[in-house]
């Protein structure tokens, strides 16, 4: 709710404490969300390897958008080696 300003207004170090928390605890959309704030730099440094690490394990748990997204950080090399195969 916070990363989008859904019902709140949008706050990133609120949405960074609870996608933290989520992502943690193993919620594929959480991960998902929390690699999109490390790769943006939105209420935290900006780190594309630790955005990598949380978008593979979205990746690995099935999340589409998480399979997209890692696809798309290995494309463009964005906090991995690129690949494009």
């Amino acid at each position: 709710m916070y990363l989008t300003g859904r019902g709140v207004l949008v706050d990133f170090s609120q949405a960074l404490k609870w996608l933290i928390r989520s992502a943690e605890h193993g919620d594929a959309r959480g991960q998902a969300n929390l690699a999109t704030l490390y790769a943006k730099g939105q209420g935290i440094s900006k780190d594309e390897v630790e955005a990598a690490k949380w978008m593979r394990k979205s990746a690995d748990q099935g999340l589409a958008v998480g399979q997209f997204g890692l696809g798309s950080m290995y494309a463009h090399g964005t906090g991995v080696s690129q690949n494009a195969t």
